[in-house]
């Protein structure tokens, strides 16, 4: 049995894509494994418990939305100030370290450079591995996707992919390569489906189409 630890680092919380991704992924891992979960914005629990967490586990898997080619600000400081708890304590025992990256793009392999710091930072940490990370895109649709099944076309290929990375943390493997996947479906019709999607969330907010091109910041704007 291994305990696992499920990490949220979404802004968003239990109604991210992050969230929903780790509920799958806590679906297929197998069940006599002891599950915890972490969501690095709840400031119910404080931070020292959530570390305290971190460092008695033997698995670590943290999802998180893409930010501009890299992890939330709120991750980073997280990291960081994990670094700075673990001075000067002795963990004997090897913790591995799984990431799960969704973006808003439409390509999966979008996610690499934020999968690539991960793994970083796991070096300048001796008890910690990087097992390997899976990027996925068309993670706008797929936080939205919860009542479509995971059999259904458009999502299959990711399913299939998580059943891999899955399969990793049930053997506590580590991935010879990280895994990108993306929705099934046209990238153009994707894309499209995106601009709508802007376009409605700009009338809810009293923001019709002009105004979605406003530039107040740039004095040169006309």
């Amino acid at each position: 049995m291994k305990n696992i630890i499920l990490v949220n680092g979404s802004s968003k919380g239990k109604k991210s894509c992050s969230n929903y991704l780790l509920e799958t992924i806590k679906e297929n891992i197998k069940k006599d494994n002891s599950i915890s979960e972490i969501i690095i914005n709840d400031n119910r629990i404080k931070i020292e418990e959530k570390f305290n967490t971190l460092v008695n586990s033997d698995v670590i898997i943290i999802a998180f939305p893409l930010y501009v080619d890299c992890l939330p600000s709120c991750v980073i400081s997280f990291l960081q100030e994990f670094e700075n708890y673990l001075n000067n304590k002795k963990i004997e025992k090897e913790i591995i370290l799984y990431g799960i990256v969704n973006c808003g793009f439409f390509e999966g392999e979008q996610n690499k450079y934020a999968l690539k710091v991960l793994k970083n930072y796991t070096n300048h940490i001796s008890f910690l591995t990087y097992g390997g990370g899976i990027g996925i895109g068309g993670g706008g649709f797929l936080g939205r996707s919860q009542s479509i099944p995971w059999q259904a076309k458009i999502k299959l290929d990711i399913k299939k992919n998580l059943d891999i990375f899955c399969e990793a943390i049930d053997k506590k493997v580590i991935l010879k390569d990280n895994i990108y996947t993306n929705i099934n479906m046209n990238k153009n019709l994707y894309s499209m489906a995106g601009s709508f999607g802007w376009i409605s969330e700009g009338i809810k907010n009293k923001i019709f189409i002009k105004g979605l091109f406003n530039r107040p910041y740039n004095k040169d704007a006309k």
